[in-house]
C-alpha cells in the first residue's frame, strides 16, 4: 500500500470517528515517506494534527524528533505550531523554543507565536530575550491581557515586584470579565501584596465561574495566610464536597488540610482525609511530602511504610567530582549565568542567589556534567524501594539550577515533588565554614518528621565535589553559616517524561 492510499484511508477513518485506525494509517504513511529523502511527509503532517487534537503531546514530540528539524520545517506552519505547543506542554522546552523560533522568524507579530516563544524562553531562563520579544509586539499592536501577563511573569522572575504588579493589574483592566487575569492577580497579591485585595480577586473569579474549584482553593489559602483558620478550613471542606474533582484538585485540597492538622497534632483529621483519597493519589509525591511529617503508624497505613520517610535509609551521598579545576569551570559558568537572582521570589533561598534553569545549555562542561548527573540519578532512582521506583523503560530529563549563598544565608524547608529523585552537587564551599568536626553550619538537613528528635534526622556536610541524592518528596533545608566566602551548589531534579 502506498503512502497516499494510507493517508486517504486514514482520512476516511477520521470522518467515521475511528481515531485508532486513522492514527495507524497516518503512522504507516509517515514511515513510508521517511524512506524517500526530501519528500514532503504528508503522513507526518496528518499524524501530528491527529495526536495534537487528542492531547498526546509526548507522542507529537517523538514524531517531530524522528522526523528531524530539517523535515519538520517543510511541514505546514500549523503542524510546526502544534509541535511547538505539544513540546511546551510536555516539558520539552528547548524543543519547543526551536520550533517557535522558526515560526517567529516569519511571523514576529503573530500573537500565538509571540506568547509561545516567550513562555518557552521563560521556562529556559532566557528572560531578557523573552522580554524584548513581548515588548516589540506590544509596541506595534493594541494592548493585550495575555501579553501583559507574560511580561508580569518575567518581571516577577527577575524580582521586579512593582513592574510585575503593574503588568498583572493592566491585564486585569484589559480583560475585566476574564477569570484567569483575576486569578493571576490574586495569586500575585497573596504572595507579594495585600491579602484583602487578593481575596477580592478570588471572589471575582468565583462570580465569573461559580464552579471554579481553583478559585475556592486559592481563597482558602489566602484566608489561612490571614490567620482565619476556621474560614479557610470550611472553604477547603466545601471544595472537597464538589462533584467531579480531578486528581490535581483533590491533592491541592487535601495537602493544606493535612498540613494544618499536623501543626495542631490532630491525627484524627489526618486519618479522616487520607481515607478520602485513593492509593493512587496517596502515591503522589506532593502528598508523600506531607505524609513525611505524620507518625509512623499513619505512614505505615497510608504512605507505603515508614521506611520511605526515614532519610537515613534513602539519602545517598558520594564524592562525585575530584577535579578541582573542573569544579572551578562549572562555578564560573554558574556565577556568570544571567538568571542568577538575589532572593528569587517564590523560592526557598534566603540570603543568596538562585538561578533559573541552567542545564539547558550549549556550554561543553555543563553538557557533560548534565549527562553524568542524569546517569547517577537514574541509577539511584532505579534502586529505590519498589513503591517509589520509576517503572521499567521510563524515560527522564534533568532539570537544574544554581544556588549561591552568602554568609548567614540558608534555604527554607522545601521539597521537589514534581520529580522522582533530586540531588545537590557542591561546587564551592567556604574553607572556614566548618570550625570543628561537630559543626553543622552550612549542612544539608533532613528533619526527623514526626519521629523523636535525633531518631530520624540527618545532617550532611557540604564538601566540594560531593553529590547528595534523595527521593524528591523528602523535605530538606540548609543550616545558616557564617563566612567571608559563598557556598555554591547545583540542585538537580530527575523528572520522568514517560
Amino acid at each position: 500500500m502506498t503512502a497516499s492510499s494510507l493517508i486517504q484511508q486514514g482520512v476516511n477513518a477520521v470522518t467515521q470517528g475511528n481515531l485508532t485506525e486513522a492514527e495507524n494509517c497516518f503512522r504507516q504513511a509517515f514511515l513510508l515517506a521517511r524512506k524517500e529523502t526530501g519528500r514532503f511527509n504528508l503522513g507526518a503532517a496528518n499524524l501530528i494534527r491527529l495526536l495534537h487534537q487528542q492531547n498526546k503531546n509526548q507522542e507529537v514530540v517523538t514524531i517531530a524528533e524522528e522526523l528531524g528539524m530539517e523535515q519538520m520545517l517543510k511541514l505546514p506552519q500549523i503542524c510546526i505550531l502544534m509541535a511547538a505547543e505539544s513540546a511546551l506542554k510536555s516539558g520539552d522546552n528547548r524543543v519547543s523554543e526551536s520550533f517557535y523560533r522558526s515560526l517567529y522568524a516569519k511571523y514576529p507579530q503573530e500573537k500565538v507565536v509571540v506568547l509561545g516563544i516567550s513562555q518557552a524562553m521563560i521556562l529556559l531562563g532566557d528572560l531578557d530575550e523573552a522580554d524584548d520579544i513581548l515588548l516589540n509586539y506590544a509596541r506595534v499592536n493594541v494592548a493585550d491581557a495575555e501579553i501583559e501577563t507574560n511580561l508580569a511573569v518575567i518581571a516577577l522572575e527577575k524580582g521586579n515586584l512593582c513592574d510585575a504588579e503593574a503588568h498583572y493589574r493592566k491585564a486585569s483592566n484589559l480583560a475585566a470579565k476574564t477569570f484567569v487575569v483575576h486569578y493571576n492577580l490574586g495569586k500575585y497579591l497573596r504572595m507579594h501584596g495585600d491579602l484583602d485585595e487578593a481575596l477580592a480577586e478570588f471572589d471575582t473569579c468565583i462570580e465569573i465561574v461559580p464552579t471554579a474549584v481553583e478559585a475556592m482553593i486559592a481563597k482558602a489559602e489566602t484566608l489561612r495566610s490571614k490567620g482565619q483558620e476556621k474560614e479557610s478550613r470550611e472553604l477547603y471542606i466545601k471544595a472537597m464536597e464538589k462533584n467531579g474533582l480531578n486528581r490535581e484538585q483533590i491533592i491541592e485540597i487535601v495537602k493544606p488540610i493535612l498540613a494544618v492538622a499536623i501543626e495542631k497534632a490532630d491525627m484524627e483529621t489526618c486519618r479522616k482525609y487520607l481515607e478520602k483519597t485513593t492509593t493512587e493519589i496517596r502515591s503522589d509525591f506532593r502528598l508523600k511530602a506531607i505524609i513525611y511529617d505524620l507518625p509512623e503508624e499513619l505512614q505505615n497505613e497510608f504512605g507505603d511504610g515508614a521506611d520511605l520517610y526515614d532519610p537515613r535509609k534513602l539519602v545517598a551521598s558520594k564524592n562525585f567530582i575530584d577535579n578541582l579545576g573542573y569544579l572551578e569551570k562549572i562555578k564560573e559558568q554558574v556565577l556568570s549565568h544571567k538568571s542568577l537572582i538575589k532572593d528569587r521570589p517564590g523560592k526557598p533561598t534566603r540570603g543568596g542567589k538562585q538561578s533559573h534553569e541552567i542545564m539547558e545549555t550549549s556550554n561543553k562542561e555543563l553538557k557533560i556534567l548534565k549527562q553524568e548527573l542524569e546517569h547517577a540519578l537514574i541509577n539511584y532512582a532505579n534502586n529505590l524501594p519498589a513503591s517509589i521506583r520509576p517503572a521499567a523503560h521510563s524515560t527522564f530529563k534533568i532539570s537544574g539550577w544554581a544556588v549561591s549563598l552568602e554568609s548567614g544565608g540558608h534555604q527554607l524547608r522545601h521539597s521537589h515533588p514534581e520529580a522522582i529523585a533530586s540531588g545537590v552537587l557542591y561546587l564551592s564551599i567556604p574553607t572556614d565554614m566548618y570550625l570543628n568536626e561537630d559543626d553543622k553550619q552550612g549542612s544539608l538537613y533532613f528533619s526527623s518528621g514526626a519521629r523523636k528528635p535525633g531518631e530520624g534526622s540527618m545532617y550532611i556536610k557540604a564538601t566540594m565535589g560531593k553529590l547528595v541524592m534523595f527521593p524528591s518528596y523528602m523535605p530538606h533545608e540548609t543550616i545558616p553559616f557564617q563566612s567571608k566566602q559563598d557556598r555554591i551548589c547545583l540542585a538537580v531534579n530527575l523528572i520522568k517524561v514517560r
